[in-house]
């Protein structure tokens, strides 16, 4: 019935227990687990040299902490005996719309 398992989230308890719901599931039915999450982009209008350098810093921050969720759902499944591929999505203006591209 199921092949994938879609697992957006944002490292919120909530998706943290919708993630080992989703696991738990994949070891009953054999689905493929797929881990997966959404940077937005971050705007800054300005010429100030500063904050453009400022504004670098927070993306690499984000991406670090979008791969430290993604590697906390990949954690959680391994420990139960199950592989997880995990997608990180760069910089989507609809997060919505970035989840239902990759579950297309």
């Amino acid at each position: 019935m199921y092949t994938n398992i879609l697992i957006p989230t944002e490292g919120s308890e909530p998706a943290g227990k919708a993630a080992r719901h989703a696991i738990a599931l994949k070891q009953r039915i054999g689905a493929k687990v797929t881990a997966l999450t959404v940077l937005l982009p971050f705007h800054v209008f300005t010429t100030d040299t500063q904050m453009l350098e400022d504004r670098r810093s927070s993306t690499n921050r984000m991406r670090e902490h979008a791969e430290k969720i993604l590697v906390a759902v990949a954690d959680a499944a391994q420990a139960a005996g199950v592989t997880c591929e995990m997608v990180h999505v760069v910089e989507h203006e609809h997060p919505y719309q970035a989840i239902i591209d990759s579950a297309g």
